[in-house]
């Protein structure tokens, strides 16, 4: 979706649904390594989807450390 012309709305409501579903996964990750491992990764694609500065990103960087 990056690469699509006009797509930003699209790709700012995934990512604001993304962080609020895996932020509600965080309280079952405490007991679950293995989860807080899937966790991790997908919090830094988000990432880099709000603010990587070496790819077509949203431009949202203090979004993007949190994530």
């Amino acid at each position: 979706m990056q690469k699509l012309a006009g797509s930003v709305p699209a790709r700012e409501m995934v990512a604001k649904t993304a962080r609020e579903y895996l932020d509600s996964l965080l309280g079952e990750a405490a007991a679950d390594p293995d989860l807080r491992y899937e966790l991790a990764i997908a919090y830094q694609k988000l990432g880099d989807v709000q603010g990587n500065p070496r790819a077509a990103s949203l431009g949202r960087s203090e979004e993007a450390l949190r994530s």
